[in-house]
This record gives structure tokens, C-alpha cells and sequence, in this order.
């Protein structure tokens, strides 16, 4: 006979449970909108009991702004260790870039739910939640942007924080193409054209 006896998760650290429920939250967040999203689906998804969930969280909204805010640390923790790692400045673009596709098509979860954010907006928390992790992305964008500008690599003539929102207009235009499917035909052509449009105006180097 097959035990219906329901499997316990193995007891975790509370930082590593903390952890595997916001994981478990992503999941559900980017599947479904915010008010559809239930902690028992999330309660689920990381194989604990729903009463596990507000042993960590006060609530169903103090987990989703944690999940959120992970989606947004994961890149600009990211884009800093490249920053750091790269000395020259174009190439640290490049490996931005290249990371933030791959990192993409990896686990989409992360874009779903930056994207679905987005229409949360209206609650104030992750309003100011989105806003500090856009302006921490542009930050570190503008700043390799700079250093490019010192090298002689990147267009002198262009504002760093301009060059960081075109950086990041190109960055939201292949999100888009990903997310309704574009990726996968030759419609994409034009997103690249545009890639290519935003590297001449950041890579080319004026006196």
C-alpha cells in the first residue's frame, strides 16, 4: 500500500528556508498576477506547509516585494561584479549585455515578474521598490559608461545617464520581443538593428 503520509522538507536554517520561499514566490508571482496568487500555491511550490510561510513573512506582500526585490538584485549585483571585473569599459558593456541575455533565457521567471511589477506600480512599496532598483541598474551603467568616456572608448559627447537609459531601452526592447515570442522568428532583425543603432552612438568615440 502506498502511504498517503504527506513528506515533510527537510528542517533548513531559517536563512535557507527564507530563501527557498522567495524562490518558490518568484515561481508563483511570475505565473499569475499579484492578487490572483495565493500562499498556498507559493506554500506548494517550495513543499512546506502555508503556516511555514508567515513564520518568515508577515505577509503575502512583505514575500512579493522580497521576491521582487531578488529579481532586481540579481542584475545589479551582477552588472557590479562585471564592472569591476572588466577594465575596459566597452567590454565590460558587451559582457553586460551578454550576461543579462543568457541570464534571460536561463530562468525567465526573473523577467516575468519585473515585467508584471510593472502593474503593481499603483501600491507605493513597489513602486519605490521598482524605482531604487531601475535608478541602482542606471547607476552602475552610467558610471562604466564614464570610464569609457576616460579611455577614449565611448562616445564623449553623449551624457552617461543618457547612455544608461539607452543601454536599458535596448535591454527592455529584447525583454519584449522574448516575452511575446519574437525571439524565435525574423522579426527579431529589427531589435537587432536597433542594437546596433545604440552601439554606434555609445562605442563610437568622438574628440
Amino acid at each position: 500500500m502506498v502511504s498517503r503520509t504527506r513528506r515533510r522538507a527537510p528542517k533548513q536554517a531559517a536563512e535557507v528556508r527564507r530563501e527557498t520561499l522567495v524562490d518558490a514566490a518568484i515561481r508563483v508571482f511570475s505565473g499569475t498576477a499579484y492578487r490572483s496568487a495565493g500562499t498556498a500555491e507559493i506554500a506548494r511550490e517550495a513543499g512546506v506547509a502555508e503556516p511555514t510561510i508567515y513564520r518568515h513573512f508577515e505577509s503575502k506582500r512583505e514575500l512579493y516585494l522580497a521576491a521582487l526585490k531578488r529579481c532586481g538584485d540579481l542584475v545589479i549585483e551582477e552588472f557590479r561584479r562585471i564592472d569591476a571585473a572588466t577594465p575596459l569599459a566597452d567590454q565590460a558593456l558587451e559582457a553586460m549585455g551578454k550576461w543579462y541575455g543568457e541570464a534571460m533565457e536561463t530562468d525567465p521567471a526573473y523577467l516575468r515578474l519585473r515585467q508584471r511589477s510593472l502593474a503593481e506600480t499603483d501600491d507605493p512599496q513597489v513602486q519605490q521598490l521598482v524605482r531604487t532598483t531601475y535608478q541602482d541598474v542606471l547607476e552602475v551603467i552610467a558610471r562604466v559608461i564614464s570610464r569609457g568616456q576616460e579611455q577614449g572608448t565611448l562616445n564623449a559627447r553623449l551624457s552617461p545617464m543618457a547612455g544608461a537609459w539607452l543601454f536599458l531601452a535596448i535591454g527592455h526592447t529584447m525583454d519584449l520581443a522574448r516575452l511575446i515570442g519574437l525571439g524565435d522568428n525574423d522579426e527579431t532583425d529589427g531589435c537587432h538593428g536597433m542594437v546596433d543603432v545604440v552601439s554606434m552612438a555609445l562605442m563610437t568615440a568622438q574628440p
